[in-house]
């Protein structure tokens, strides 16, 4: 990914639940994702939000069977 968390500057991240006050953000196609390390939230733009969210199943599928 292309992104780095704010917080700790690593970038493995997965997708974050959605709260009521991202309705701004998801306006302006921007999703939320959370580092998998520091915990930190971020958000990121639709494209790269499908691309981790696709990779977090492949690996979700590869762990577990």
């Amino acid at each position: 990914m292309s992104i780095c968390c704010r917080h700790c500057g690593l970038s493995d991240f997965r997708p974050s639940k959605f709260r009521s006050a991202d309705i701004v953000r998801l306006i302006v196609f921007q999703l939320p994702v959370r580092c998998t390390t520091c915990k930190g939230r971020e958000f990121v733009s639709l494209t790269e939000f499908f691309k981790l969210r696709r990779a977090h199943r492949i690996h979700q599928v590869a762990t577990h069977g």
